[in-house]
């Protein structure tokens, strides 16, 4: 899946994150101005509901809007 810069913040600012969707968000990689951050079907559902619990929580309501969009595009 490919981030802009905000969403790809969003989902490193998590402090929730299971060991293996940490590897999924610090091995990502920048293309032509977004990041791509690339895993199995199962770790990128693994790194959904973690992104789902944190929409959930999340008083901001622009860092919302960003998970929220990086949610979408899993």
């Amino acid at each position: 899946m490919q981030l802009s810069p905000a969403e790809f913040e969003a989902l490193r600012r998590i402090q929730t994150l299971a060991p293996a969707d940490e590897r999924l968000v610090y091995r990502s990689r920048h293309v032509v101005g977004l990041i791509e951050v690339s895993g199995t079907e199962d770790d990128l559902r693994s790194l959904a509901g973690v992104i789902a619990d944190e929409v959930a929580d999340e008083a901001s309501a622009r860092r919302r809007a960003d998970l929220k969009a990086t949610f979408d595009r899993i």
